[in-house]
């Protein structure tokens, strides 16, 4: 399983809570008490609308077939804030990235009761950690901010160009791709405290992934105004040169959210549709691997543990997304209809 996959094996999870309709002039309200056990429930963050304060998750239980909505407020009794973005897990914590409310919370991953939170962010996107420190990319903010996950405070902070997006690490190096405006991933020496290399790629790198070579796998989306081509970049870890880039054909298309398999060997990007592409290709898929229909908006995409798919179509972007799960072989299993703007998806 990769390390920057943003599907995690949740294990040792066993709560439950009520969750009660209420339906005017109707019958009794319906209680549903599910049983979520160890690895048969998957988180949804909702991002919600902007400055509209309806970020919140969602629990889908992969057994039963049952979503449970706005479970945040519900058990926490608050909103969870404007605009949530990702999330990231230890063996204790679920660390909720509250994008425009510029805050983290801190959740005991068994119970999701929030025990904490760490505001003064400007846009905090993604996080990742080596076990003792964990940095944050920032929309806004021309730095990297590092967080000492033990005591949950803000250390310190790294210089960074602005906006940072998606973060890796490897071999105590910081890859930080310059999303917003810009066309280059810096690649940051933990141990020496500054930067070593920068790699020149495309408009606005996206998302990256690390293959199972330990290559780093870089989805550029050509702007948020489709000014450039879109493209895919395969870099050297070592050199950092470009081992393989790979333009689209068209600027027409939202393409973002590269993911990749298990067995880190096996890419899966949004141009739209869904694409599948394996590393050793040596050209973009031509055919998608799951096709947009009815005029569906997909959103977010991630791999689960089994290498199964899970999607969800935005809709027009106010009202409840819907998510769909895929088999490995690209074939709808479920669907569901969860928050507004559902974006990625965590296995429990």
């Amino acid at each position: 399983m990769g390390s920057y996959q943003l599907i995690y094996s949740f294990k040792n999870l066993s709560f439950s809570f009520l969750l009660i309709f209420f339906v005017a002039c109707g019958p009794e309200p319906e209680i549903i008490t599910p049983d979520i056990s160890a690895n048969n429930s998957v988180l949804v963050i909702n991002e919600g609308n902007y400055t509209w304060q309806n970020s919140e998750i969602s629990l889908i239980n992969t057994e039963n077939k049952h979503i449970l909505n706005n479970v945040f407020a519900q058990i926490n009794n608050e909103k969870l804030g404007d605009v949530a973005q990702s999330a990231f897990v230890t063996k204790k914590y679920i660390y909720l990235i509250v994008n425009n409310s510029g805050r983290i919370a801190k959740l005991d991953r068994e119970t999701l009761t929030k025990i904490d939170e760490l505001s003064g962010f400007i846009s905090p996107r993604y996080m990742v950690s080596d076990g003792n420190l964990a940095y944050i990319s920032d929309l806004y903010a021309a730095k990297i901010s590092v967080i000492n996950l033990h005591d949950f405070s803000l250390m310190k902070t790294i210089p960074a160009p602005k906006s940072s997006e998606a973060l890796l690490l490897l071999n105590n190096e910081l890859y930080i791709s310059n999303w917003s405006g810009g066309n280059a991933v810096f690649v940051y020496n933990l141990d020496l405290e500054v930067y070593t290399d920068t790699i020149k790629l495309a408009a606005e790198p996206e998302s990256m992934v690390l293959d199972k070579d330990n290559h780093i796998w870089v989805l550029c989306s050509g702007g948020f105004l489709h000014t450039d081509f879109p493209a895919l970049f395969q870099v050297s870890n070592q050199s950092k040169q470009i081992l393989q880039e790979f333009t689209f054909s068209s600027k027409d298309f939202s393409t973002k959210a590269l993911r990749i398999n298990s067995a880190c060997d096996t890419l899966y990007f949004l141009h739209a549709a869904v694409y599948r592409m394996d590393i050793y290709e040596q050209a973009l898929p031509s055919e998608p691997f799951i096709a947009v229909e009815g005029g569906r908006v997909f959103y977010g995409l991630d791999i689960d543990t089994d290498n199964s798919i899970w999607l969800s179509d935005a809709g027009n972007f106010v009202e409840a997304s819907e998510i769909f799960h895929f088999s490995p072989q690209g074939i709808k299993l479920e669907s569901y209809l969860a928050g507004v703007n559902a974006v990625h998806f965590y296995r429990f």
